[in-house]
């Protein structure tokens, strides 16, 4: 879990450097912090304030202009090296208002997730609403059994 937790935190720390204090937190969620296996997938989601009117497709371009920053890191080439594929970090970006949005993932990364930064404490203060919203558990869809009747 090391080589992909040290990456996570360089492309956390490269993402601070960049917009300073404009980052107002931090969440990392995914099936490598769950089952602590750094060969599955680790979500991040970054709350960057002043994001309202940048559209999703030039947040994903802000993304990979990062996560294209890690491939110099020489954890990145020893992570390939060991696993046959590059890390599976996957990210998104939102504004502070955007929280309020109930999208899946920042409701799975609030809920089962660790928090990393959250200067504003405003991640902390829409945790308890938010696990009322869901009934404390964020059901995947894989996990879904076919013909299965689900409570939504």
């Amino acid at each position: 879990m090391n080589s992909l937790l040290s990456l996570v935190r360089d492309f956390c720390s490269s993402i601070i450097d960049h917009y300073g204090k404009d980052v107002k937190g931090i969440l990392i969620a995914g099936d490598a912090l769950e089952k602590m296996d750094e060969d599955l997938e680790i979500y991040i989601i970054v709350v960057i304030s002043k994001l309202r009117r940048v559209s999703f497709l030039a947040r994903q371009e802000i993304i990979e202009y990062f996560i294209n920053k890690l491939k110099n890191n020489p954890l990145y080439k020893e992570y390939i090296l060991s696993y046959g594929h590059r890390p599976l970090i996957y990210s998104i970006l939102v504004d502070p208002d955007e929280l309020d949005y109930n999208m899946p993932i920042v409701l799975y990364a609030m809920t089962r997730g660790k928090i990393l930064l959250d200067t504003d404490n405003k991640i902390k203060n829409l945790l308890p609403e938010k696990i009322s919203i869901i009934g404390k558990s964020v059901m995947k869809v894989e996990d879904i059994d076919k013909g299965k009747v689900v409570d939504l």
